[in-house]
């Protein structure tokens, strides 16, 4: 095999008897115009509908990754708004065993709601008309410096004791 090859016309019922060959060179390809601009047209499409592609899942990765962290946020904060509510929820229930029948609204004065008396003004006999005041105290003078390290202590709840214990 030669390292020319030659091309051929279209064969005419005339131009069988006169023949002439064009030399191409072996590294050369013959490809028609039609089929050239429908190879690069689709291979532009699918170049560009696999970036597009890529694009959304990139996207959609950071948008999954986005809310997996906002729902760990959500979940620590629900965790302790959780424990919070709970805490409530025993406190005012000890409280609700140890004052059973004690948080009625009793009136102060018994003597202000009888029936007789109920439109009519009080009198209040036997208290001087005079202002009571507590002694005022002076102020402590406060020293400006470094507070106490034990004054601004950090607690954490010990779930095993029970109770809310200073950080170390």
């Amino acid at each position: 095999m030669s390292s020319i090859r030659t091309r051929q016309p279209a064969a005419t019922a005339a131009a069988t008897s006169n023949q002439t060959c064009t030399p191409i060179p072996s590294g050369t390809l013959l490809i028609p115009r039609t089929p050239l601009i429908a190879i690069l047209t689709l291979s532009a499409a699918l170049t560009l509908t696999s970036l597009a592609f890529l694009t959304y899942l990139l996207c959609r990765h950071c948008t999954r990754r986005r809310a997996s962290l906002r729902a760990r946020a959500w979940g620590r904060k629900s965790t302790y708004r959780n424990r919070i509510s709970v805490m409530k929820g025993e406190v005012d229930g000890e409280f609700s065993r140890k004052y059973r029948g004690c948080l009625i609204n009793m009136h102060e004065n018994p003597e202000l709601e009888r029936a007789d008396q109920r439109e009519q003004p009080v009198e209040m006999l036997g208290w001087e008309d005079r202002v009571w005041e507590a002694p005022a105290i002076p102020a402590k003078a406060v020293v400006a410096g470094r507070r106490d390290r034990r004054s601004i202590l950090s607690f954490f709840f010990d779930d095993a004791v029970g109770l809310w214990l200073p950080k170390k």
